[in-house]
């Protein structure tokens, strides 16, 4: 967990602080007992991908998408979310991951995510409050995912872009042992709450610290 834990190899000139940047950008969303709790589930030794994006960037391509939005359209979205965080095995960074990914949802926030398809994996949801909602379960590729949902109106886009173009972040977990679901959302919502400080709702969506709190 090296690099998780601030130390970097200088691999060409400038690397070391573009390293040193990636891993703090996984502390900071992981927070230190995240970090310890990747550490502690992962046998291999781990390191940080540098295919990440910074908050900055996707804040504004956030408020982009958010702004673009047209209420009247009935053609479903393009949107590209931003990686901000991704752990990977150092022996083979291609095997497994630990990814974090904000950015505009294509699906509003009330969306049933839990009603029964032939087509679609199934799902479990948590409602947390009015603004937020968490959503688990194995993607079309058995892949399992943890999903968060926050309605974060956007200065400047239209009107109901809160729920028809919600927030969504989302962790895919193929590194640690772990299969602990409150683990994932917990250290998910640890990272939306990072997140929401920099995105500037004007609604201000509450995020507890826990996926079982409930503020309604």
């Amino acid at each position: 967990m090296s690099l998780l834990l601030g130390a970097a190899a200088c691999t060409a000139e400038g690397s070391t602080q573009q390293k040193d940047d990636e891993a703090t950008a996984c502390k900071e969303l992981l927070g230190a007992s995240g970090v310890d709790w990747v550490k502690s589930n992962t046998a291999a030794e781990t390191g940080i991908s540098a295919a990440t994006d910074d908050l900055e960037s996707a804040k504004s391509l956030f408020h982009e998408q958010a702004k673009n939005w047209v209420p009247s359209s009935t053609k479903v979205p393009l949107f590209t979310n931003s990686e901000l965080c991704r752990v990977v095995q150092k022996s083979d960074p291609s095997t497994a991951s630990l990814s974090i990914r904000y950015g505009a949802s294509v699906t509003p926030f009330d969306h049933p995510f839990d009603k029964k398809s032939t087509t679609a994996p199934d799902q479990t949801v948590t409602p947390v409050n009015a603004d937020v909602k968490l959503v688990y379960g194995k993607d079309s590729r058995e892949k399992q995912r943890y999903y968060v949902y926050v309605r974060c109106q956007v200065p400047g886009a239209p009107a109901g872009q809160a729920n028809e173009v919600p927030l969504e972040g989302v962790m895919t977990d193929t590194l640690t042992k772990s299969d602990s679901v409150d683990d994932h959302l917990n250290y998910l919502l640890y990272s939306t709450r990072k997140v929401l400080k920099e995105f500037g709702c004007q609604n201000n969506p509450h995020v507890p610290e826990s996926a079982n709190a409930r503020t309604d």
